[in-house]
Formats: C-alpha cells, structure tokens, sequence
C-alpha cells in the first residue's frame, strides 16, 4: 500500500502521527525519477524521510528496484540513497527520545545484489559510509 509515493504522501497528510518504514527504492521505480533526481522528487522523498522511524536497506535506479553494488554506473545511486538515509538519520534524530531506536530491515536478495541496510543505532550524519 505504500509503495506508491503520492498515496503515502496522501496518508502521511491525512494521518499526522503515522510513522513509516520507508523503501525508498519502490518510490525511485515507481516514479521513474530521472537523474539527477528533480526539486520535486527530492522535495516528496523529503517529506517521507521526515516521518520515517525505519529503513529497507537496498538501492535502486530509476528502472530496477535493486541494483547491485560495486559497478560504476550504479554508483551515483549508492551515493543518492547514502544522502537520503542521512538525512532520514539526522530527521529521525531530531524527534527520537533517546529511548527509541531506529529500525532497519536488510534487502532479502542474494549476497552479490545486497545493498547496505543502516544497521546500528548511533550511525554518523550524511557524508560517511561507516555505518553502512
């Protein structure tokens, strides 16, 4: 049901206390963002990423709902969702008690195709892949 982008921003606005696990890579396949991802898909993933309390962990392009890691032309995707989750880091953080923990659900696929899931709870800020 939310794997649709523009229906979970309808239900995030009609539901002010929901919070999301977000698969950001349906949204990506779904919408067929064009990269460089436009000010108006950014802004949408933003608005998710401010109500999200967990992660799928798999990177995709705008044809494929996982792609794997380690090739060249995937890696301005990698490099697109590392900011994404980043940013849903720092947006968690700013609500968070310091109680809570944020939740992340690895991609199922085979090894080769993994993509890396936020595993631990006091991961850096945007711009490291340490925790991932």
């Amino acid at each position: 049901m939310t794997t649709d982008l523009r229906y979970t921003l309808q239900l995030v606005d009609a539901i002010p206390d929901m919070k999301l696990v977000a698969d950001l890579s349906h949204f990506v396949v779904g919408e067929e963002f064009a990269w460089p991802a436009g000010e108006a898909d950014e802004a949408m993933i933003q608005r998710i990423l401010a109500r999200t309390w967990g992660f799928h962990g798999r990177v995709a392009s705008r044809e494929q709902v996982q792609i794997p890691l380690g090739f060249p032309q995937n890696e301005q995707w990698l490099d697109l969702f590392l900011r994404w989750w980043g940013d849903g880091f720092t947006a968690w953080r700013e609500q968070a008690t310091a109680e809570e923990e944020l939740g992340s659900s690895p991609s199922s696929a085979r090894r080769a195709t993994r993509s890396p899931a936020p595993t631990v709870r006091s991961c850096p800020i945007a711009g490291t892949r340490r925790c991932f």
